[in-house]
């Protein structure tokens, strides 16, 4: 008779750990909700709205490198002046992937512009972690904007490290809908450790 070992593996552990996390991360905030009066507004989701895409001729040559999948000509384009062309050309970036532009994504993490830093992350989040992940953790700490923040939420959930997993565990946004969003990161990432 086979018997397989009983002990569980560490990273089977850390695993289970997150997910129990995420689940008590998910009900806290709605027992407190319903214990105040009145009831906060739904925040609406961070949906991304026309920003005249077929309307000038820079969008249009934005469309045109993410077609082709220029990584080296949007890394260029998150350099222009206009802000929708930077948040495009990084929202580009997101699927195009090139690693190569890592770095230009890494500067514009403080663009004056929250719809740019929010591509940005997102762009990023697409990419393997590795050393952008300290530059969002230490975003996630000073950003104000809330929809930048879910975004590193997200990214951190999508590919973090071990580090990016204690600190989701240790974060403690105030915002319910930055709650919901740790939650879903610690969850993924406890989905990425056990398989």
């Amino acid at each position: 008779m086979n018997r397989r070992n009983s002990t569980p593996s560490p990273r089977r552990t850390a695993a289970c750990l997150l997910l129990a996390a995420a689940g008590i991360l998910m009900f806290l905030p709605a027992c407190d909700r319903a214990e105040r009066e009145p009831s906060p507004p739904v925040l609406e989701p961070d949906v991304r709205g026309g920003d005249g895409l077929h309307e000038s001729e820079e969008m249009a040559r934005i469309l045109e490198l993410q077609l082709r999948r220029d990584g080296p000509g949007l890394a260029e384009a998150l350099e222009d002046p206009a802000p929708e062309v930077r948040a495009r050309a990084a929202f580009a970036l997101a699927s195009v992937q090139d690693e190569g532009a890592r770095q230009a994504l890494e500067r514009r993490l403080d663009d004056p512009e929250p719809r740019v830093r929010r591509d940005v992350v997102f762009a990023l989040g697409q990419l393997p972690l590795e050393s952008s992940e300290p530059l969002l953790l230490e975003l996630f700490r000073t950003e104000e904007d809330p929809g930048v923040r879910e975004r590193v939420l997200e990214a951190l959930g999508k590919g973090g490290g071990p580090e990016a997993a204690r600190a989701l565990v240790e974060l403690e946004p105030e915002e319910d809908r930055l709650a919901a969003a740790r939650a879903l990161a610690i969850s993924r990432r406890a989905l990425a450790l056990s398989t």
